[in-house]
C-alpha cells in the first residue's frame, strides 16, 4: 500500500486452501537466536515509534544494523547472512535508496517481466489520468486468484491443463496428489507487514 513517495506498507498472508492451520511453531526471538535458522515474516518489531506512522510496525532488522547480518551464518548456512528472505529483499530494496534513478538502470533478457509489468503498470496510470480507464485489477478481482504451481507430470501430459484449476485457485486440491501446500503459519505468524523506506 502507498503511504507516500518514498514509502510503501505491505502484508503477507498464509494459509492452506481446505485445512485449518497448525499454529506458530518456535517463537521467532527463539529462532532469531538459532543461528542460521531462517525466520517468517520480518520478524521482531521495534518498540512503539512515537511520532512515526504506523508507529508499532518498524522491524528492528534496518539499514542501520546490517538486516541482523550474521558473518559467521554467511560463511556456513546462509549466502546472505540475514535471517528471513523478506528481510533479505528489504536490504536490496533499501539500500537502493528513497528513489531509484531508474534512467541509469541497465535490465537484462531476464528481467523481462520486470519490464513487462512496468509497462504494464505506466500504461493503465496513463489510461486512468488521460480517459479515466479504471485499471484492469480493479474490475477484475478474479486476476488476483493465482497462485504458485510445481508438479512432476507424465511427459504427455499438458502442464497448462493440468495445473489451470490449481493456478487459478478454482481447487484445494493439487491435481498430482503428490504435492502438499503449506500447513502451518511460517514462524512469524500468518501475516506481517513489510515497510519499505529508510528513515
Amino acid at each position: 500500500m502507498p503511504i507516500d513517495d518514498v514509502h510503501t506498507l505491505h502484508w503477507g498472508l498464509w494459509w492452506h486452501p481446505s485445512e485449518p492451520m497448525a499454529g506458530f511453531g518456535k517463537p521467532v526471538q527463539q529462532k532469531l537466536n538459532d543461528t542460521g535458522q531462517l525466520i517468517g515474516g520480518v520478524g521482531p518489531m521495534k518498540p512503539h515509534q512515537t511520532g512515526r506512522w504506523f508507529a508499532d510496525w518498524w522491524p528492528q532488522a534496518c539499514m542501520q544494523n546490517d538486516f541482523l547480518m550474521n558473518r559467521e551464518v554467511k560463511k556456513t548456512k546462509n549466502f546472505t547472512g540475514i535471517p528471513s528472505v523478506r528481510l533479505q529483499d528489504d536490504s536490496v530494496i533499501t539500500s537502493m535508496g528513497k528513489i531509484m534513478d531508474r534512467t541509469r538502470e541497465h535490465l537484462g533478457t531476464a528481467d523481462a517481466m520486470v519490464i513487462r509489468v512496468r509497462r504494464r503498470m505506466l500504461e493503465a496510470a496513463r489510461a486512468l489520468r488521460e480517459r479515466g480507464v479504471t485499471p484492469p485489477g480493479v474490475k477484475y478481482p478474479e486476476l488476483y486468484r493465482v497462485r504458485s504451481c510445481q508438479a512432476i507430470l507424465p511427459r504427455d501430459r499438458s502442464w497448462q491443463d493440468a495445473l489451470d484449476d490449481w493456478h487459478s485457485a478454482r481447487t484445494p486440491e493439487h491435481p498430482t496428489g503428490g504435492f502438499k501446500p503449506l500447513r502451518s503459519a511460517p514462524e512469524g505468524g500468518f501475516g506481517r507487514s513489510r515497510r519499505y523506506g529508510q528513515d
